[in-house]
């Protein structure tokens, strides 16, 4: 088998932390830009994804689902605005983010997020419409609002 000196570069990138399809996509354009024409470029992109895909390390959905746990459990969460917003920018298709925070799973996640950060921050803002706000800014949702404030 011969040493592919990119792939060896793909699967050091993929090892550190889980990635979507877009960033190792990206990673490889930045990695061959200059050095191969357009086509090259897209014939090794497709060689490398099917290889990772052979060892199972592509996984946007998987992908996605950690990074949801990550971003909900933190030790500042942030809400399912914010999440969503940054995992589009990830590259992950809207259809499988809106299955995702539909999950009943992962709205008790995000309102016990909420809680926790209503706790953090009670001193600070002695105003309910004030701490409202301030999750409102973290990206949580109306709904978990309310839930973790009623608790």
């Amino acid at each position: 088998m011969e040493s592919n000196p990119l792939l060896n570069k793909v699967l050091h990138y993929v090892s550190i932390r889980p990635r979507s399809r877009k960033e190792i996509s990206t990673y490889i354009k930045e990695k061959l830009y200059k050095k191969s024409t357009p086509e090259e470029t897209e014939n090794s992109i497709v060689s490398i994804m099917e290889k990772l895909e052979d060892l199972k390390l592509v996984d946007d959905e998987g992908f996605a689902r950690s990074f949801i746990e990550w971003r909900l459990s933190g030790s500042s969460p942030k809400g399912f605005r914010i999440i969503r917003n940054e995992l589009f920018v990830k590259g992950i298709e809207r259809d499988l983010l809106e299955d995702l925070f539909e999950e009943e799973e992962y709205k008790e996640m995000e309102i016990s997020a909420a809680e926790k950060m209503i706790l953090k921050k009670s001193r600070s803002y002695k105003d309910p419409r004030e701490l409202k706000n301030y999750l409102i800014s973290r990206g949580f949702s109306a709904f978990a609002i309310e839930e973790a404030l009623e608790k």
